[in-house]
């Protein structure tokens, strides 16, 4: 599953048994499970490819949480639409939130580029 680390395992000496701990992953929408132009949210196309990807990750017992950015400037309420959108698709989450602050570049010690983690 890519470069990043699925799952965290450690060898618990006590009981003697490897014990396998979930992680919590927080995904944008736009750009990266999905194609959309200029903010035009009904038009957006899936990547089917990652978002299989994720909801591999969902089957596995991860968390996923999907954050997006959608009405940040518009003002406009996005949550329904999202949610019924990415049912429409899918799409497998823990949870899905709109309200991201808009920003330019996001800097994170634990952020990973779409790019980088849907890469084979």
């Amino acid at each position: 599953m890519g470069n990043g680390v699925d799952s965290l395992v450690y060898y618990n000496e006590y009981n003697s048994t490897l014990e396998t701990f979930s992680l919590k992953y927080i995904v944008d929408i736009d750009g990266t499970i999905c194609y959309t132009i200029n903010s035009n949210y009904e038009e957006s196309r899936p990547y089917k490819d990652r978002i299989l990807r994720l909801n591999g990750l969902f089957d596995e017992g991860h968390e996923v949480h999907y954050y997006t950015a959608r009405g940040s400037q518009s003002g406009k309420d996005w949550q329904e639409f999202t949610k019924a959108q990415l049912d429409d698709w899918g799409v497998k989450y823990t949870s899905v939130r709109v309200g991201k602050e808009h920003y330019d570049k996001w800097i994170d010690d634990k952020a990973i580029n779409d790019k980088e983690f849907f890469k084979d």
